[in-house]
């Protein structure tokens, strides 16, 4: 267990008891991380999601079992919620594993991303037109730059079966792009401009909306 992941648990103790300067060093630290993984897929709830994965996040400091990072464990949370909001809305089995369904085909509303980049726009949008259990594994790994490990841990599967679906994830998101996208070399240029990207991306889809004409965060 890493210095900085006791220190976490040290943190979600003493806010837990009532520490509320602990709490908002905790909140702040995770905050940006959890914003952004629901927006990108539920963007009209972001907020709501947001505060209830940080309100269970305060309930569980006798959850966290030290396996993975304090991250892996915060974003596990955030799964559960986003499983548990999709069920809300008349999905009676959200498991992650297996399911086909995607953002779109859930109507979990339109993203717009805001952005110069066209490709960019199109990059977010074919995200979310493939499985919802792959858009997942994908942003994880190159927006947060967890390893297939750490993304196992959060969505409760073998690191192996984490490779497995990022290689699936490759290709529904070629066939996408194709079908958004003018000629093939444009889809190659962009797949393989992912990780280059992937920087400006989760900061752009981690804004917050009374901060997106302005380009950037208060």
């Amino acid at each position: 267990m890493t210095s900085t992941t006791n220190a976490d648990i040290c943190l979600l103790r003493a806010w837990a008891a009532g520490d509320r300067d602990a709490g908002e060093t905790l909140y702040n630290r995770y905050f940006d991380v959890v914003y952004r993984f629901f927006r990108s897929k539920v963007p009209y709830a972001t907020a709501d999601l947001t505060q209830a994965t940080m309100e269970a996040l305060i309930k569980s400091d006798h959850r966290f079992e030290g396996q993975g990072s304090f991250r892996s464990f915060v974003l596990g949370i955030a799964v559960n919620v986003l499983r548990n909001h999709l069920r809300a809305r008349g999905r009676s089995r959200i498991d992650f594993v297996g399911d086909d369904c995607s953002c779109e085909e859930l109507g979990l509303g339109p993203f717009e991303l805001v952005a110069d980049d066209q490709d960019q726009k199109l990059l977010v949008k074919a995200l979310r037109r493939i499985p919802i259990e792959l858009q997942i594994v994908v942003e994880l790994h190159y927006w947060e730059e967890m390893s297939s490990r750490e993304i196992g841990v959060v969505l409760g599967v073998p690191a192996s079966t984490i490779r497995d679906r990022r290689k699936r994830a490759k290709v529904q998101l070629r066939r996408q792009l194709e079908r958004l996208m003018s000629g093939p070399l444009r889809v190659e240029t962009t797949l393989v401009g992912l990780t280059t990207w992937a920087n400006e991306l989760r900061q752009r889809v981690g804004m917050l909306p009374s901060t997106m004409e302005h380009g950037s965060r208060a």
